[in-house]
């Protein structure tokens, strides 16, 4: 029996998008970094709000491994409909995650109620 251990970069996150978001989770979210894909695993997303405790982070496999530079994961559902930021860690092993966490923003869903002035010309400007 041969034994085999990978050593592997941690990843290191760039940038995400969107960077906001109004639902309560779904969404498609995209990471990009570098080191983000590891051959002999999964890529994970790890989501939890800035000011929560361990049992709120949410561990979500990656939908789509585009590149080492690019992976999709589905934003979880948070219930409260209230701002907050949410970090976003990503490790291929589910043990070493990236240093750097990105900050995801979710805003309550805007709601309008009224528009004024209730009408306008089909030329549009202001009267």
């Amino acid at each position: 029996n041969n034994l085999h251990f990978a050593y592997t970069p941690l990843p290191t996150l760039r940038r995400i998008s969107p960077r906001h978001i109004f639902s309560k989770g779904s969404e498609t979210l995209s990471v990009y970094g570098d080191n983000l894909k590891n051959a002999a695993s999964d890529s994970w997303c790890r989501f939890f709000p800035m000011l929560s405790e361990m049992k709120e982070r949410h561990l979500v496999q990656a939908v789509q491994v585009y590149d080492d530079g690019r992976i999709d994961c589905i934003i979880p559902p948070y219930p409260r409909d209230e701002y907050q930021e949410i970090f976003v860690e990503v490790s291929s092993n589910m043990v070493d995650w990236s240093a750097k966490k990105l900050v995801l923003k979710k805003t309550p869903q805007p709601v309008i109620t009224s528009i004024t002035p209730d009408s306008g010309s089909v030329k549009g400007g202001l009267p």
